[in-house]
């Protein structure tokens, strides 16, 4: 008997827009538990593969393994980090998603460029 199983995402990652120094966070979770997910940014730097971390990225970017949660985490988030990030279920042989990452500049308390909208955590340019 052949049983094939269909892994699909059921959470995809979202748009972000955050400043220099905060934390970012891309959910993705997939309906199996027992094959990880894939991260990149752009469609050729691998982030996470076959439950690890690229040691290149391991001191800021790290990934939650929970259940077929793999939350990608960015702390501190850097102007280096502004880009696209693809999240791949079957560890990057299935079906995949992506968000984008803006990442502002930090303004002093007395630059008028722009504010954070509290109830949404979405930025606005004044």
């Amino acid at each position: 008997m052949l049983c094939v199983v269909v892994c699909v995402l059921i959470q995809v990652p979202e748009n972000r827009t955050v400043v220099v120094g905060s934390q970012v966070r891309f959910n993705c979770s997939t309906n199996v538990t027992h094959i990880p997910a894939t991260w990149k940014k752009s469609p050729d730097i691998i982030i996470y593969a076959h439950g690890d971390v690229d040691p290149k990225f391991e001191k800021r970017y790290r990934v939650t393994n929970r259940a077929g949660q793999f939350d990608l985490i960015i702390e501190p988030v850097s102007e280096e980090d502004s880009g696209v990030y693809i999240c791949q279920e079957r560890a990057g042989l299935g079906q995949s998603r992506q968000a984008t990452l803006v990442v502002l500049p930090q303004l002093s308390t007395t630059d008028p460029g722009y504010a954070l909208n509290n109830s949404t955590g979405k930025f606005c340019v004044l």
